[in-house]
């Protein structure tokens, strides 16, 4: 059968009973009928092969207790459309058995799909499991007489021990028009404490539970050095697009801070392929990206920096003395009033016409490079032995420059710089994976060195910046000081190793230029 429903979020922050007693409220008012039916516990438990057949097919498989049975219950992975409705085809079956199992399950619609993607020797285990307390309501309309609507709000816990914890509303249409939907979606949108959703309940999960990423670059891995570089070119857009695509619903509803990393990461690298590939791009195509790019990055980042102020205040509470811990609870709300609205951005950028011809932009971009990509320019060969000997010339220059009392906008420049050679590295990581991976290595660690040291810096500002307009008392004031005395002698900590990790980065630096120059 098919499913249909309209999904909302409630936001970070926000109380459960406050938001659907507001609800329900708005509801009345639309028009609607509200019958309370049940309230319950729900455990859930997801199956799949160990190399996920079932996910890659398009598939989850579920499993329920119910009375003596468990109920088996296949589900479409659907995204949410732009009128943010899940439309997906849902099979069901009961069994008497503890677990699904291939050689054993009873025939019925779920075996039958299961044998559609699955060979006969598949070995099905749980993946991850979810525990859900759910409250359910019948909603009708006068002016939809046959029509009804199912509406839960569910407080979902997911994994064992705790992964991840949300509250979701849920209306689902069990017989009508799609137009009653369509209205009582109108109310939830109108909701103050909800954000449109944009993953299923599966997708959170395996998210949160699993320990691999959701993307991953396997096209260009299979080049040599002897390949054309605008085929390079071709493959990395290609792995940055899906990296894109893959993060953006998890940067969306914000349930996680990885979406948001890996997003702005991806777009980062894509700024850099523009630079590092201009010679065989289309200009008009590639400025267009990169102006978008850049504006996403910002969007991106907004919300970034607000996730890594509120992850640094447990260690600023371990820091001061336990009279002092209450000085920090007004700056906390600071920092989420920030981030909602950040967040707020986000979404609306998302949504807007703007990150829609952003994603037109690159697919311009990659059509070209498509075209062209059977044509020969220059080796991959070639052009890595100009740049990197040339990029890492630079780099040492810059970094040489650099001593303990440099200022502080010294090291970001540097830290800049150190960043774009990476992500240029990273290019070529398919053709000389084994020749870059000191050289890489040393590299990253440098970064994070200096990205420390970048993190202490602008934690400084925003202390600082804090105490001069919004701390109030004394004591507030005092234990700000303290914080900025912190951050800043945690700067001066790092500045005073960053000579140790740059000499590791040179001489490898020296090594990987000598290669690449008889290249």
């Amino acid at each position: 059968m098919k499913e249909l429903e309209t999904k909302y979020l409630l936001a970070p922050g926000k109380k459960p009973g406050k938001a659907l007693r507001r609800l329900q409220q708005d509801l009345v008012w639309a028009g609607f009928q509200i019958q309370p039916q049940s309230t319950r516990i729900v455990h859930d438990v997801y199956f799949d092969t160990a190399d996920e057949r079932l996910r890659n097919a398009g598939w989850s498989l579920r499993c329920r207790h119910k009375s003596m049975a468990l109920e088996l219950t296949c589900k479409q992975l659907a995204q949410s459309t732009d009128e943010g409705l899940f439309e997906r085809r849902e099979i069901e079956q009961t069994t008497l058995h503890d677990a699904p199992d291939l050689g054993t399950l009873e025939d019925g619609p779920v075996l039958e799909l299961l044998r559609r993607y699955l060979p006969a020797s598949a070995k099905l285990q749980p993946i991850f499991s979810q525990n859900n307390k759910r409250a359910s309501y019948r909603l009708t309309h006068q002016d939809y007489p046959r029509g009804a609507i199912e509406l839960v709000m569910d407080r979902v816990r997911v994994g064992e021990p705790e992964r991840l914890r949300y509250v979701e509303f849920e209306g689902e249409l069990k017989q009508g028009s799609t137009d009653l939907l369509a209205r009582c979606a109108s109310v939830l949108e109108a909701q103050p404490a909800l954000a449109r959703s944009r993953a299923s309940k599966f997708h959170r999960g395996h998210f949160a539970c699993s320990d691999t990423p959701l993307c991953g670059g396997g096209a260009r891995h299979l080049m040599t050095p002897d390949d054309d570089w605008v085929r390079l070119a071709a493959n990395y857009f290609h792995e940055q697009l899906d990296c894109l695509t893959a993060y953006e619903t998890v940067a969306y509803e914000g349930l996680h801070n990885e979406g948001v990393h890996q997003m702005r990461v991806a777009t980062r690298r894509v700024r850099a392929a523009l630079r590092t590939f201009r010679s065989v791009l289309p200009k008009r195509a590639a400025a267009s990206l990169a102006q978008e790019a850049r504006w996403l990055g910002s969007v991106l980042g907004a919300v970034r920096d607000m996730d890594v102020h509120l992850e640094q205040l447990e260690a600023y509470r371990a820091q001061l003395p336990g009279s002092l811990h209450d000085t920090l609870s007004a700056y906390e709300r600071h920092l989420l009033s920030q981030r909602r609205k950040a967040r707020r951005c986000l979404r609306n950028s998302l949504d807007s016409r703007r990150y829609r011809r952003f994603l037109s932009s690159y697919c311009t971009l990659q059509q070209a490079l498509e075209e062209h990509r059977e044509e020969r320019t220059v080796s991959i060969r070639a052009f890595a032995h100009h740049y990197v000997p040339h990029r890492l010339v630079q780099i040492r220059r810059a970094g040489r420059r650099i001593h303990e009392g440099s200022k502080a906008e010294a090291y970001h420049r540097l830290r800049i710089r150190i960043k774009k050679l990476r992500y240029g590295l990273e290019i070529l990581d398919g053709p000389y994976g084994d020749e870059l991976a000191k050289a890489t290595k040393a590299l990253r660690r440098l970064q994070n060195h200096l990205g420390d040291h970048q993190d202490a810096c602008v934690a400084e500002a925003e202390l600082s910046a804090y105490r001069a307009t919004k701390a109030r008392g004394r004591r507030e004031r005092r234990a700000f000081e303290s914080l900025i005395r912190l951050e800043r002698r945690r700067a001066a900590d790092l500045r005073g190793k960053f000579r140790k990790d740059w000499l590791r980065f040179e001489r490898e630096s020296l090594k990987l230029g000598k290669l690449f120059s008889r290249f």
